[in-house]
């Protein structure tokens, strides 16, 4: 048998199943929260489903949102439609991050 080469570096991997790209749901999807699911996605290390953070600071900062509004727009939507769940909700009026995890 031949022996698979030692990894030297492995790049992280982002990848949704085709079964879900190919749904009714994702197909129905508007093209910014496709983009956010996608930002959410790119978070995930392996170990941390539950601790996915989209708020404003931080797609603003480091995915480069522009706009308010159209971020809370497809979070709703992502929420709504079940590609993302809530798992910690810290408030509206707190400095606290809300947590999702990607279903």
């Amino acid at each position: 048998m031949a022996r698979h080469p030692k990894r030297r570096h492995q790049e992280p991997f982002v990848g949704f199943p085709k079964h879900m790209v190919e749904s009714n749901e994702f197909l129905a999807l508007g093209p910014r929260s496709k983009s956010l699911l996608l930002d959410v996605a790119v978070q995930y290390n392996g170990f941390n489903n539950c601790a996915a953070v989209a708020s404003w600071a931080q797609m603003r900062d480091f995915r480069g949102w522009k706009s308010k509004s159209a971020l809370a727009k497809a979070r709703k939507e992502l929420v709504e439609t079940g590609f993302l769940l809530i798992t910690n909700y810290q408030g509206r009026y707190t400095k606290l991050a809300t947590y999702f995890a990607i279903t």
